[in-house]
């Protein structure tokens, strides 16, 4: 009997040690989870659907969530993209020029975005983001490129005329939406991936996949 006795004496410390071990873990994710607001810095490739150019854009955001599973977020970015139309030829001397078109697609944007995470806890965050967004651009990106080559002209040199119809300056408004994951470094620092697109008034689509850090506090 003294041994049953002891055998069940030393199954109940056991199951309360065990209680104590779940509950510590418990109370220190739910204390982890406390941090509920980040300020966070991407820089991404991306590019934009207005000659296909490729570029970078960053973006440095401040997200809360409201709920276990519901953020909003604002930000303040930044995207540069550019691109050529290659012209090479050869001067009289027998010199070989770059006479290629070189324009620039840059904008800044503030946006705001509504999350929701799929999964989240002390280590992984991973969700969707959506939202409006406000866009300044200036691009010297033409409509129409006209190259007429010395066989035509006579010329000892290329000759080009471009046809701009659209404003070098424009102001619209558009939508972003974005798939990303976070991972946690410790209890305050993180590290994660996203891949996004937005669009915009002015016709303007831009893909962009990069990387994040950011701090919880």
């Amino acid at each position: 009997m003294g041994s049953s006795l002891n055998k069940r004496d030393t199954m109940k410390y056991l199951l309360l040690l065990f209680f104590i071990f779940i509950n510590g873990k418990l109370l220190s994710q739910h204390n982890s989870e406390l941090l509920n607001n980040s300020l966070q810095l991407d820089i991404a490739r991306s590019k934009h659907g207005t000659g296909d150019s490729p570029g970078f854009i960053m973006n440095a955001e401040y997200k809360k969530y409201f709920r276990q599973r519901l953020s909003f977020s604002i930000g303040l970015g930044a995207t540069i993209n550019d691109g050529s139309v290659p012209i090479f030829y050869t001067d009289q001397n027998g010199n070989n020029i770059d006479a290629s078109i070189r324009y620039n697609t840059d904008g800044l944007q503030l946006s705001s975005k509504l999350g929701i995470s799929f999964i989240k806890n002390t280590d992984n965050d991973f969700g969707f983001q959506i939202g409006p967004l406000l866009r300044y651009q200036s691009s010297s990106y033409y409509d129409e490129l006209n190259v007429l080559f010395p066989l035509l002209t006579g010329l000892p040199f290329p000759v080009t005329a471009t046809i701009n119809n659209s404003p070098q300056k424009t102001y619209s408004l558009g939508g972003l939406a974005q798939l990303y994951y976070n991972h946690a470094i410790n209890d305050k620092v993180y590290i994660g991936v996203s891949i996004g697109l937005q669009t915009d008034t002015n016709g303007d689509t831009i893909k962009q996949a990069g990387l994040a850090c950011g701090m919880k506090f």
